[in-house]
């Protein structure tokens, strides 16, 4: 029989199907007729609202289906859908700013360099800038010097330097400075005349000290006169500097947690910094207004960069800014701060592109607007570092004015991978003092008694919580009962009384942490936890020497515990990689059996979960492995649980990306602290209610307590509950059942 597909009729590799005296073709894409032998225009096919060609790409044609796109200068990819970025080949110099433009860039040169790509060193003494001296330009792009005639100070020396300063008059008697001398007058004769007011006698003008306000602002500083002292707002529609010159004299105590009065600042020296810098700072404060931290690149470029962490209407702020055209870029967390609460934020700082994250302990991460500015320079390092305030005599980048001066605690936690931000390394400061928490008063009408000191209905009566109807729960913790650093927290009982209770740190207990505990197995009761060395730390020291010694890349951890408890969650083991890392380990209850989840780095979490639970009647033992890649080609990512000894599960991945040595940031049992950021990917971490008695990091056994940094709520597991003694009035303690809680009490009277 003939076949009339036999003679391929069919061009361009269409298929050809045989009918009854006749075929029909089925072209491929790109082809028509009835032989599939026309090649289609694919550019004039497209309808004529839709390009096939983006950003303007010119499209050509090619065989069947296929074409290509030929791009406008500034952009690539196969449909121009890319946008060329021209600052990647970092053509801005001297460590300007690149901004990226369609087909080009901007290059925003660093203060003293001009030019297409800020090539040329601006002679600054050219417009002859010292009015009383003699202009010396620096080096290239650092500016100029001015060397001023006697009697004139400032940078341009602008400044009549005040002699009476240094020349003490007689009473009845007051100075008038002249141009490097002094001269004593009587004062009745003496008026001083302010620009646009009439002239009012200077006695008048500041007779007496005055009170120095928490909140002024101090703005037009370089304009201003330099106060020995407190002023006052004498003259109308003008807020005058609050901080004062004074002299730092270290403090015999040493402290990180530092209280400032409202005139205060310290200042730190210049920090390192990276592309990516990483800040956690803890405070608490009931001013609505205040500034909690402040760097720039220094008073000689200080338009470069600056990041400013403050108050501002109550509520927390970052501003931050990479260049002088920007100006100061802020995020608002809206987040009330001025409830004299604790708070602890955590700021993750970009420079290329100039970028900021933020997060407050318990919220989310909030981020600045995208931008497409790039610099041309790693940034090395700051200038001196501002807590609190800052010195009249820093010129502050104009920006970001006004400056409020702080009132309440701060502790600088760490900033990239410094710590330790102690009153004895500081190299400036005024008025600060360590910040105490707020104590008991039996008189809150004494009038030297301070805000935080007030005492309240709240009574603490031999060691007993007495609730008082008609206070607030935030009224309750005024006080401070709660001893030897424990943390107060309020609470509503269902009777609807304000009351409170109180978290102990490590070796306290009792209803107001002022009984010693001596813990040697740990109990956890829901709200406990227990902070050990970090497990980066466990690991680099081998248990028989105790000398350092780096594991090998790609080796296998393995973590023995022994647990019991009653509930079906709870967090037995949490730690994470430094400065926001996407590592982590995460050990937990799920249903009460033992799970993990192990964060690989980037979106890759593996988790497995054993299928045997725990119980409060015997210990089980949990073993724990995993592995994590280390390399420029990646590797396997890998956990296991074993739980009683029975078959392991595990799971594992193999990453293709290069990933770096990791560093993991403490180890937290039984919990975490409420300011310790946790990775979104962990899952729920929740108090556990149960005991944990060994912890093995490979063969190093740890001697739990004895070896953690701190702890919160931590007692000795089985313990009988009457031994606290917690009934009052006569009555007689049973316990009568094993329950890690404080509420289940039988009275007996």
């Amino acid at each position: 029989m003939f076949q009339e597909c036999d003679s391929s009729p069919c061009l361009n590799e269409a298929s050809c199907i045989d009918l009854i005296n006749k075929y029909a073709c089925i072209c491929p894409d790109g082809f028509v007729g009835k032989h599939c032998e026309v090649d289609v225009d694919m550019c004039l096919k497209a309808s004529q609202n839709l390009s096939l060609c983006f950003n303007g790409g010119i499209c050509q044609d090619g065989p069947g289906a296929n074409f290509t796109c030929s791009c406008p200068t500034g952009y690539f990819g196969e449909y121009c859908e890319l946008e060329v970025n021209e600052c990647c080949s970092d053509p801005c110099l001297y460590g300007a700013i690149c901004q990226d433009l369609i087909n080009g860039y901007r290059c925003h040169c660093r203060p003293g360099w001009t030019g297409l790509h800020c090539e040329d060193d601006i002679n600054e003494c050219l417009p002859q800038p010292c009015s009383q001296g003699l202009c010396i330009q620096n080096v290239p792009g650092h500016g100029y010097t001015c060397f001023c005639r006697p009697g004139f100070v400032g940078k341009n020396c602008e400044f009549n330097y005040d002699d009476c300063l240094l020349q003490p008059c007689p009473e009845s008697h007051d100075c008038v400075d002249g141009i490097n001398n002094a001269s004593c007058v009587p004062m009745a004769t003496i008026v001083h005349a302010a620009p646009g007011l009439t002239p009012t006698p200077w006695g008048l003008l500041f007779p007496t000290p005055a009170p120095r306000s928490p909140a002024l602002p101090a703005e037009d500083l370089q304009n201003a006169s330099q106060p020995t002292g407190n002023t006052a707002e004498s003259i109308p529609g003008r807020k005058v500097p609050v901080t004062q010159w004074c002299d730092y004299n270290p403090v015999e105590e040493d402290f990180s947690y530092v209280g400032y009065s409202g005139d205060s600042y310290m200042e730190f020296e210049v920090i390192d910094l990276g592309t990516v810098s990483n800040i956690s700072v803890r405070f608490q404060s009931r001013a609505s207004e205040g500034t909690i931290l402040y760097a720039n690149q220094g008073p000689a470029i200080s338009d470069f960069f600056f990041i400013k962490l403050f108050i501002e209407g109550g509520e927390l702020q970052y501003g931050f800014g990479c260049n002088q055209e920007e100006g100061m870029r802020r995020i608002n967390t809206t987040i009330q701060v001025d409830d004299g609460g604790e708070y602890v934020v955590y700021v993750r700082q970009h420079f290329a592109p100039c970028e900021a994250e933020v997060m407050v302990s318990g919220y989310k991460w909030l981020r600045s607007t995208l931008s497409n500015y790039w610099s041309g320079l790693t940034i090395q390092r700051t200038g001196h570092l501002f807590i609190g305030g800052l010195p009249l005599s820093y010129p502050a980048h104009q920006g970001v004015q006004p400056f409020y001066n702080y009132t309440g605690c701060i502790e600088i936690m760490e900033i990239n991978k410094l710590k330790g931000f102690y009153t004895s390394k500081a190299i400036g400061g005024c008025n600060v003092d360590n910040c105490r928490l707020p104590r008991h008063t039996d008189s809150p009408t004494d009038p030297g008694t301070s805000q935080w000191e007030q005492s309240t209905p709240t009574l603490v009566v031999d060691g007993a919580v007495t609730p008082i109807l008609g206070l607030t729960p935030a009224e309750a913790c005024h006080n401070a009962p709660c001893r030897n650093g424990g943390t107060c927290q309020p609470q509503r009982l269902l009777s609807g009384a304000a009351s409170f209770h109180c978290d102990c740190p490590l070796h306290f207990t009792g209803p107001l942490c002022d009984q010693d505990a001596v813990v040697f197995f740990p109990s956890f009761d829901g709200t406990s936890c227990l902070e050990l060395p970090s497990l980066t730390s466990l690991l680099e020291y081998e248990e028989n020497e105790g000398a350092p010694s780096s594991p090998e890349v790609g080796d296998v951890v393995t973590l023995y515990l022994t647990v019991k408890s009653n509930s079906s969650q709870g967090s037995v083991l949490y730690t994470r990689e430094e400065h926001f890392g996407d590592r982590f380990l995460h050990v937990f209850l799920e249903s009460g059996r033992p799970a993990v989840k192990l964060g690989c780095g980037g979106a890759h979490v593996l988790m497995v979960e054993a299928s045997q639970s725990i119980s409060w009647e015997r210990l089980t033992p949990i073993t724990i492995r995993y592995c994590l890649p280390v390399g420029e080609d990646g590797g396997h990512c890998g956990i296991e649980i074993t739980v009683d000894d029975i078959a392991a599960n595990r799971q594992h991945k193999y990453l293709f990306h290069p990933l770096s040595q990791v560093t993991f940031g403490p180890l937290f049992l039984g919990g975490v602290p409420s300011h310790s950021e946790l990775h979104e990917s962990a899952g729920q971490v929740t108090g556990l209610q149960g005991c944990i008695r060994e912890l093995q990091v490979n063969s190093r056994e740890l001697y739990i307590v004895d070896e953690a940094v701190r702890g919160r709520n931590i007692q000795n597991c089985d313990a009988p509950l009457c031994q606290h003694h917690p009934c009052h009035n006569g009555g007689t303690c049973v316990s009568y059942i094993n329950s890690l809680r404080n509420d289940l009490y039988t009275l007996l009277t």
